[in-house]
């Protein structure tokens, strides 16, 4: 079982036999029935060093959660349309259809924000109001039935950002048994729809650019948390469509046809290739050599263009866009530097040769001082 469901001492028999056998009283009648008494009002509890972090042996249900902030009731229809002008490149924004794009997404993104500040909070009290809600819009089906392509495509990125949210909690313990089996269900169901419009609807681009990348990740993560080893293979397979597209100067081919776009279009398809692989390497798959080492280039260009967009700039033969906001995404996914995200694609950038000729020489003359 994954550690998303793993099972815990569910009823207060459980404790008190487990409590009984600790305490070596089995023999007395009369105080098993006393420690019996005053336990059966325990609905169950997670212990601490059983198959699971100590962090989860707090009970989900001791935290009182009243004070949680109200958030849009679950969005369960989305029926939205592309912001870019369909004619020509799809680099120049169409203002009337993103006000109203804009206004459609405004309630799953501000359940996204949400969600992300009280799961990353560090508190526990914030930490099941996160819990709560996410349990909550899978309750009711949250996000199950798209009316347009463009909203497929959507919900691949907003349920990137959910797994990983909830693989996070999933290690602060911040669910209870309810909530592990709600959840756990919708992201199978979510993750199933997915692959149908990627393998039957979705357009031969979007089959293939950064659109497969976060239903790679949003599947991903699904698959790794429920241990459906069949989502995990697709999501896999997906991410090496696009990593073995990545050219020898760590450019995809796809995204520089956006144009303006491209260095924000490169960081975007980064995100989730990167993400998907940090979660498979927990889980011992290294996504890293896929393609000769497809990931590193593309972090090392990508990277790069965050801090000089010329070199792209000049590649997609237009001057680069501002890039968006980091705080538009969810912790996990930032490339801050700094965070979990950038250090471990940091990892990955194999250096050029005179940078890594000057790299040994400060180490040599450092290990030689003295």
């Amino acid at each position: 079982m994954s550690r998303f469901i793993q099972n815990t001492v569910r009823t207060g028999l459980g404790v008190a036999i487990y409590a009984l056998a600790m305490s070596g009283i089995q023999s007395s009648p009369a105080k098993a029935q006393t420690l019996l008494s005053s336990l059966s009002n325990v609905p169950q509890v997670t212990l601490a060093g059983v198959g699971t972090s100590a962090s989860a042996a707090r009970n989900p249900a001791d935290t009182n959660v009243s004070s949680c902030k109200s958030v849009p009731a679950p969005v369960v229809v989305l029926d939205t349309r592309s912001k870019y002008h369909q004619s020509g490149s799809k680099d120049t924004v169409d203002a009337a259809a993103r006000r109203k794009r804009e206004l459609q997404m405004k309630p799953v993104r501000s359940f996204l924000r949400t969600v992300g500040m009280e799961a990353f909070s560090g508190d526990v009290k914030l930490e099941r109001c996160a819990a709560k809600t996410l349990a909550a819009w899978a309750r009711d089906g949250a996000l199950t039935k798209m009316k347009s392509g463009d909203a497929h495509l959507s919900r691949s990125r907003f349920m990137a950002e959910i797994g990983l949210t909830i693989d996070y909690l999933e290690t602060r313990g911040a669910f209870s048994e309810d909530q592990r089996v709600v959840i756990g269900g919708w992201l199978t169901d979510v993750a199933r729809s997915t692959v149908h419009f990627f393998r039957y609807q979705a357009g031969p681009k979007s089959r293939r650019n950064n659109h497969r990348y976060w239903a790679a990740l949003a599947v991903g993560a699904a698959g790794y948390i429920g241990r459906d080893a069949d989502l995990v293979k697709w999501a896999h397979e997906s991410a090496k469509i696009g990593l073995c597209q990545v050219d020898a100067a760590g450019h995809l081919a796809l995204e520089i046809q956006r144009g303006s776009q491209a260095r924000n279009y490169h960081v975007y398809a980064l995100r989730p290739l990167g993400g998907l692989a940090a979660m498979s390497a927990e889980r011992g798959d290294d996504l890293s050599l896929i393609c000769e080492g497809a990931l590193g280039r593309l972090a090392k260009t990508t990277l790069a263009a965050v801090r000089n967009p010329n070199p792209i700039a000049e590649i997609a033969g237009a001057e680069q866009a501002r890039l968006v906001k980091e705080s538009d995404f969810v912790a996990p996914l930032r490339l801050s530097e700094g965070t979990s995200l950038f250090v471990s694609l940091q990892k990955l950038i194999v250096p050029d040769q005179d940078t890594a000729k000057a790299d040994l020489e400060i180490v040599v003359a450092a290990s030689t001082k003295g």
